[in-house]
């Protein structure tokens, strides 16, 4: 029997990460968080983006006037968000790092860690790494913004088990996944086909992992981490709409948090 070979995540991936559309995600999600804190007088003038991959927040951020450093601990997504900058002409610092323990030189106004980051962390301790991490990054009274994926739409959106994600000329990508209640996760298989220049398909496959924690046991864990809640509430990620009050029926949870 042949055992299937899998790129780590986010490597072979970030080739066609843009390409199948996952950018739109990241720009919108920091015009939001923008918005949001703004509605609550807070102009932060630095952001330090967690998991930033090709760079969307990070740059959003950065054209909206902020000192942005992003940090991602794959050099492969970090290629293509370095690029996305100098074509855009932003000064962005981007860095390869772990998002439980970031690198960083100085203090910021702003942390963020978008599209389900968190729910990638491996267990409990993670998060709590994460949090202090965070913490230590945040100036007095400045913010930190995650967003994580429910165990509701784990258990139900990732539990449709084939899904068609790309389909063109030149690149077809599949999305397998299930929820596995022994490790409370929901593991994805991504199996892709890239049409190189000479006309061959290339194909990788990735596993992706995400695990659920309910609400109120972050909420717990960041008041642990000496963390201010200031509100957690639900977010649609096709319009950017916030939901409130929060409920764990909802696909994905923003939380705002003041250090």
């Amino acid at each position: 029997m042949t055992t299937r070979l899998f790129s780590p995540p986010y490597s072979a991936y970030a080739a066609i990460y843009d390409q199948i559309g996952q950018r739109a995600f990241g720009e919108r999600l920091a015009r939001v968080i923008l918005q949001l804190l703004a509605a609550r007088s807070i102009q932060p003038r630095s952001v330090l983006d967690l998991a930033c991959g090709t760079g969307a927040a990070t740059l959003t951020f950065a054209c909206a006037g902020l000192r942005a450093t992003g940090v991602d601990r794959s050099p492969q997504m970090l290629e293509r968000a370095i690029e996305a900058a100098r074509l855009s002409d932003a000064e962005v610092a981007f860095r390869e790092g772990d998002i439980t323990d970031p690198p960083l030189d100085s203090k910021v106004d702003l942390v963020t860690c978008l599209y389900d980051a968190v729910n990638y962390l491996d267990d409990d301790a993670s998060v709590h790494r994460f949090l202090q991490g965070a913490y230590r990054a945040l100036d007095d009274g400045g913010v930190l913004v995650f967003d994580l994926n429910t165990r509701s739409r784990l258990m139900s959106s990732w539990e449709q088990g084939l899904v068609l994600a790309a389909n063109s000329p030149d690149l077809y990508v599949t999305y397998q996944s299930w929820f596995d209640k022994a490790i409370d996760a929901s593991p994805l298989i991504m199996t892709a086909f890239v049409r190189s220049e000479d006309g061959r398909w290339d194909r990788f496959d990735e596993e992706h992992v995400e695990r659920a924690w309910p609400i109120a046991t972050i909420e717990s864990w960041l008041r642990e981490a000496g963390f201010r809640a200031l509100e957690t509430m639900g977010y649609i990620d096709s319009t950017g709409e916030l939901l409130r009050p929060v409920s764990e029926d909802y696909g994905r949870v923003l939380f705002v948090a003041a250090r």
